[in-house]
């Protein structure tokens, strides 16, 4: 990776390979950071990942904003909540987002995780019911924080859609009677046998732990005649609580405070 700087107010430098498709830029979700990530989707970069602290967008005018938007149509944007200034944490970051197929081919959808949730429920370990309850509870706090318009305009960039809201209300109730099983089991109240469960690509995500990780704005390719799609609501919830599926969790990233 070949580093160039941007002026320091903006804590920005972006890394980029002559040969490589991927631009990662640390410090990149403010202003500057984001001009920079505009510029680079613009050059044919096949993704972008900036970090920050936050995880997010800082004080960005309408404009950049508008810039941002424009960006991510153009090419999958993803938004790490990581510091910095931590080696191991940039190093780890680097290595996810370096390998083949990662997230950009991997949305996991709400009706996914509640579908494989309702499926293990009765079977599922011991050592799985603490993790799943609190994977739960982060997706149900990101169902709340995503229905409400103005922190939506803040973390999106955009209004969400009456239908996007539609989404989530539909899947509060199925979320939220999870959870309170979930807390049976944990109680002890649930009886079940424990058994292995076999992975399987469209399975809940196992050993969830809070990653920090912020992606709400990624594209992923599909097999339509325009080459990419955003994320649904629901997946952008999924990814915004950490749920990854099986084998593509992201080590030893920045926990949020």
């Amino acid at each position: 990776l070949e580093q160039l700087s941007l002026p320091r107010s903006a804590a920005a430098a972006f890394h980029s390979s002559l040969s490589s498709s991927m631009a990662f830029i640390t410090g990149g979700l403010g202003g500057l950071g984001m001009l920079a990530s505009h510029e680079l989707a613009m050059a044919g970069k096949d993704q972008v990942v900036a970090t920050s602290r936050s995880g997010r967008p800082s004080s960005m005018p309408p404009q950049l904003l508008q810039l941002m938007s424009a960006m991510q149509a153009q090419c999958p944007h993803y938004m790490v909540k990581a510091d910095g200034s931590d080696g191991a944490v940039m190093y780890d970051t680097l290595q996810a987002f370096c390998r083949p197929g990662f997230l950009t081919e991997q949305a996991v959808t709400l009706g996914d995780v509640i579908d494989a949730t309702k499926r293990q429920l009765d079977d599922m370990p011991e050592s799985l019911v603490k993790p799943t309850l609190e994977t739960m509870e982060k997706i149900q706090k990101e169902m709340v924080s995503t229905s409400k318009t103005q922190v939506a305009v803040a973390q999106f960039g955009a209004t969400v859609s009456a239908s996007d809201k539609q989404e989530i209300k539909d899947r509060e109730d199925e979320v939220a009677e999870l959870i309170t099983k979930l807390k049976e089991k944990a109680s002890g109240k649930g009886v079940a046998a424990i058994k292995d469960i076999s992975k399987t690509s469209s399975a809940l995500a196992k050993q969830v732990t809070d990653l920090g990780v912020k992606v709400r704005n990624i594209t992923v390719p599909t097999a339509l005649a325009i080459p990419q799609r955003k994320m649904g609501v629901g997946e952008a919830i999924v990814h915004a609580a950490g749920v990854l599926q099986d084998g593509l969790m992201v080590p030893n990233i920045q926990k949020a405070p």
